[in-house]
């Protein structure tokens, strides 16, 4: 609980600050300069996953299986060491090729300056995927967010006085991320040499790539899924309904904070129990405890969606609360595939991860496809909950461990569903009152007991926590 608010602040922080320095981008940049970032930001989103190669997983997943001090600082540096000679390749045949793919394609954004910058951007931005996870396989929580927090702020600075004050337009965004990452390469290595021992061993590579491999498919699958919605909407509605659900989706999203949060806190320790004789009673609680807090905070935010969305924004941005529990089913469906992958990569299955989110991904693309014409933002929304519903049935299927856990996660969803629509209904043209808000916050206090029975939950589950974190401490 305690990593898991510091996670959280981690997650919030920097998002903060992409929100502050909007405004700053909208005023100072014209609409092409912004669509050019938006573009090379998508782009740099799928360099990224092939930078990494899901390396961060089998780190995480192999550093517990490990005896020594030593064997793990030699996991540590052989994990870096790949990640750098695979970066430095990348960058070498990014500047021999990208010239000619960008030409080939008739791409309208010149490979000089922008992808160029690109590519050191990414290149800085993978030397940071090692020590991150240091930090949180040493449960290291505060640091591993302090560095976030650090470069979040740094960036901002930085970015706007070479926009605002020193007036290098659209450059000083590519230019200001450059130079922070450039300085935060510093750091990187300073804890890598801290935690880490250098080391070429070729079948621990080789291992490491057959772990990651198949994990490779899915990560791309998930990008898939979060943004060919956005894609394929701009072809068949209005900008208008285009704005309505992003807004939607924002809110919606902003849950995401808190399974993050959660994710980043629990997944070590899933991996640390695996083999252990309590990892089912484990796993069971965290799953319970989890699962648990997703859907209640869910349903608060579903059940005030309009209030927010009112107080908020105005005119026809409101009607996006129709949409937002729609959106938060694939949010509730993100947290519970996080439980399940991280017990299925505990169990070694990676492939299985992977074919799941190939198969979610090309879920959503074909009901975005099918639907968006006809149904439009709505078709958006579902499609997401959709795939993601898909994707946990596979791996819930195929999985070795089944948890009696997701029984309770389903009777919750038909509630969550049921009560969303039972405050549309009937609360859908409200304005703000009294009235309303005391209603609303007897429909909370209800949910949270039909919850506590729904899980079977107890003090005793939270004891379970609170000892645990003492004996971490210890």
């Amino acid at each position: 609980m305690k990593n898991t608010i510091i996670y959280s602040i981690g997650e919030i922080f920097p998002k903060l600050i992409s929100f502050i320095l909007l405004p700053v981008f909208t005023l100072y940049l014209s609409a092409s300069d912004y669509g050019i970032i938006s573009y090379t930001n998508s782009v740099m989103f799928f360099f990224f996953v092939l930078s990494s190669l899901a390396l961060n997983t089998y780190l995480l997943r192999e550093y517990f299986e490990c005896k020594t001090e030593i064997d793990k600082k030699k996991l540590i540096g052989s994990v870096f060491l790949t990640i750098l000679i695979i970066n430095v390749v990348m960058l070498a045949m990014g500047y021999i090729l990208g010239p000619l793919l960008v030409k080939g394609f008739n791409i309208q954004i010149p490979f000089f300056p922008f992808f160029s910058l690109l590519l050191l951007n990414n290149f800085c931005e993978a030397l940071s995927i090692v020590p991150l996870v240091v930090y949180r396989v040493h449960e290291n929580a505060l640091s591993y967010v302090t560095l976030s927090v650090l470069k979040a702020v740094l960036l901002f600075v930085v970015t706007y006085i070479l926009i605002v004050h020193l007036k290098w337009g659209l450059m000083g965004n590519f230019y200001g991320r450059l130079f922070v990452n450039a300085f935060f390469i510093i750091i990187y290595i300073y804890v890598i040499l801290r935690n880490a021992k250098i080391n070429f061993n070729v079948e621990a590579i080789k291992k490491s790539l057959r772990f990651s491999f198949p994990l490779i498919p899915g990560a791309i699958g998930y990008l898939l899924m979060s943004m060919s919605d956005r894609i394929i909407l701009e072809r068949y509605v209005s900008l208008s309904d285009i704005g309505i659900y992003s807004v939607a989706y924002t809110l919606a999203y902003s849950l995401s904070v808190i399974i993050q949060g959660g994710y980043r806190s629990f997944e070590p320790e899933i991996y640390r129990e695996f083999n252990k004789p309590t990892f089912a009673s484990f796993v069971e609680r965290i799953h319970k405890l989890y699962m648990f807090t997703v859907f209640f905070l869910a349903i608060v935010l579903s059940v005030f969606s309009r209030d927010i969305l009112l107080l908020m924004t105005k005119g026809d941005f409101v009607k996006g609360y129709t949409l937002i529990p729609l959106i938060l089913i694939g949010v509730i469906a993100t947290a519970q595939n996080a439980i399940l992958v991280s017990i299925v990569i505990s169990e070694k299955n990676t492939k299985l991860s992977g074919v799941s989110t190939v198969v979610g991904g090309g879920a959503s693309i074909a009901f975005n496809l099918i639907l968006i014409p006809t149904y439009g933002i709505y078709a958006a929304a579902l499609a997401s909950a959709i795939a993601y519903i898909l994707m946990n049935l596979i791996v819930a299927l195929k999985m070795k461990f089944k948890s009696p856990v997701i029984q309770s996660d389903v009777i919750s969803l038909l509630y969550f569903m049921f009560i969303s629509f039972v405050v549309i209904a009937f609360f859908g043209q409200s304005n703000i009152n009294i009235i309303s808000i005391i209603y609303k916050f007897g429909i909370i206090i209800i949910s949270l007991i039909i919850l506590f029975l729904v899980y079977k939950l107890n003090l005793r589950h939270f004891d379970f926590i609170f000892s645990f974190l003492k004996k971490r401490e210890d």
